[in-house]
């Protein structure tokens, strides 16, 4: 009953032409009759692909031929490249499909032949969508806040959904647009799917990393008030104490301008001002809020103005706490005395020096800032006079 209609038209007597050709039209409906009702596709499962992504396909139907050489495959747009049959029965075949084979987003007609091409089934279409483009793989942020993930992609009337896994669970509710904002406060992964009609893609991932960003604050071992000349150690302190790699970046500013240079875990300031630092995680470049500031105060050194007292003679002796001795020098100080210039060995009396030399006067001001000067004294040997009485004399004599 099935042979080739080629073969069964050529022999046709065309002098008896009219009840031949008749007989052989009912042969030919007949034909495709059985053909058609031979291979009949009721459903594919799924419906919808993701073009480039591989899929098991399952075709269901009836009068599949499951024998032989010339078994019922599955084709694509006319074609079984690239579907590998895993099973088959008379109602069903099942089949793998690479990915390249629906490389391009469309619809493909998804038909049951045998493998000779003869009784082709009618066609299912198979509805083949891209999957969304991220624009940014991976988006970074400092601390908790708002990132901003976008996709591309979508034709003309399709649209997004936005999941938090990467298959299965439910779709985010409201977010079917391209850009998607949520509020975040850890690391966390993003999915896009696109939907096109009732197809939806495979899902497209976005990652989502949130930086630490570090606090910061300042340390000291010694006063952060202390005289000209001197200076204190401010020590940055982080928290956490180092990033998960790299090291940690400082800059120290004062009174809210940033030192030049100053860019190392400690400084040292030798000048009044409010100090702060900034420290920055080299892992998104995240930098802390300015620390909170350390007042430093370089108290000024005073001047102690020394005016020489008068020389005396013995048994007299020298007041040095006379105010005339210090006259000129900075106000509101307070002086001791002492033996040498060091100021380490006290002087007795310094209100009754009776001893011509060197000593010195320090001068000390609230702050403890202080100056030392020398001040000379001298004190004179009071003469002898020797007499021996003249001998006596009788006038006129003298």
């Amino acid at each position: 009953m099935r042979k080739n209609f080629t073969e069964l038209i050529k022999k046709v007597d065309l002098k008896n032409w009219q009840p031949q050709l008749v007989g052989l039209l009912l042969l030919f409906m007949m034909l495709v009759s059985q053909s058609a009702a031979g291979q009949i596709i009721s459903a594919i499962s799924p419906t919808c692909a993701t073009a480039g992504q591989g899929f098991n396909l399952i075709v269901d139907g009836t009068g599949f031929n499951t024998s032989g050489g010339n078994a019922a495959v599955i084709t694509i747009n006319g074609s079984s490249s690239g579907l590998t049959v895993t099973n088959r029965t008379d109602t069903r075949i099942e089949a793998t499909v690479v990915g390249s084979r629906i490389s391009i987003a469309g619809s493909y007609q998804v038909r049951v032949s045998q493998k000779n091409a003869s009784e082709i089934s009618d066609p299912v279409t198979l509805i083949v969508t891209q999957s969304p483009t991220a624009v940014n793989s991976l988006v970074q942020r400092c601390g908790a806040g708002t990132v901003t993930l976008q996709a591309s992609g979508a034709p003309q009337g399709g649209s997004y959904r936005w999941y938090t896994t990467a298959t299965g669970g439910t779709a985010i509710s409201g977010a079917t647009g391209a850009n998607y904002s949520p509020t975040v406060s850890a690391s966390n992964t993003y999915y896009v799917s696109m939907v096109v009609g009732n197809c939806e893609s495979a899902r497209t991932s976005i990652s989502v990393v949130v930086n630490t960003i570090p606090t910061a604050s300042i340390s000291t071992t010694t006063p952060t008030a202390f005289c000209l000349g001197g200076s204190v150690q401010l020590n940055a302190v982080a928290n956490p104490a180092s990033p998960a790699s790299g090291s940690y970046s400082y800059q120290w500013r004062n009174d809210g301008n940033n030192i030049t240079g100053a860019t190392g875990a400690t400084y040292t300031a030798t000048a009044s001002g409010s100090y702060s630092v900034i420290i920055t995680n080299p892992i998104g470049n995240c930098s802390s809020a300015p620390s909170s500031p350390v007042t430093v105060t370089v108290n000024p050194t005073p001047t102690v103005q020394v005016t020489n007292p008068a020389a005396v003679c013995t048994p007299a002796t020298v007041n040095l706490q006379a105010a005339g001795v210090t006259a000129g020098s900075t106000t509101g100080l307070t002086y001791t005395y002492w033996t040498n210039a060091a100021a380490t060995t006290p002087l007795a009396n310094p209100g009754a020096v009776a001893t011509s030399g060197t000593y010195y006067i320090k001068g000390t001001t609230s702050a403890g800032c202080f100056d030392i000067t020398p001040v000379t004294v001298t004190v004179n040997p009071t003469p002898t006079v020797q007499v021996t009485n003249p001998a006596a004399v009788c006038t006129p004599a003298t």
